[in-house]
């Protein structure tokens, strides 16, 4: 498996740094929505982008029930 920082970074250069949009992006999750839309994020990345958020959501709604 990919080291997902060394992704990150590699990314950021290829498709953020000569993005026109990328002032639009002020997160890393806007950016990694944004290269998942365009088909750029690599399929196991997608997944572990897709656990975290789901464990993100179960925390918050957890915290929120309490």
């Amino acid at each position: 498996m990919k080291n997902p920082k060394t992704i990150m970074t590699k990314n950021y250069l290829h498709f953020c740094y000569t993005c026109p949009k990328a002032h639009e992006c002020a997160t890393e999750k806007q950016c990694i929505d944004c290269w998942i839309e365009k088909g750029l994020m690599p399929a196991e990345l997608q997944e572990q982008h897709g656990q975290q958020e789901e464990q993100e959501m179960k925390e918050k709604l957890h915290a929120y029930a309490q």
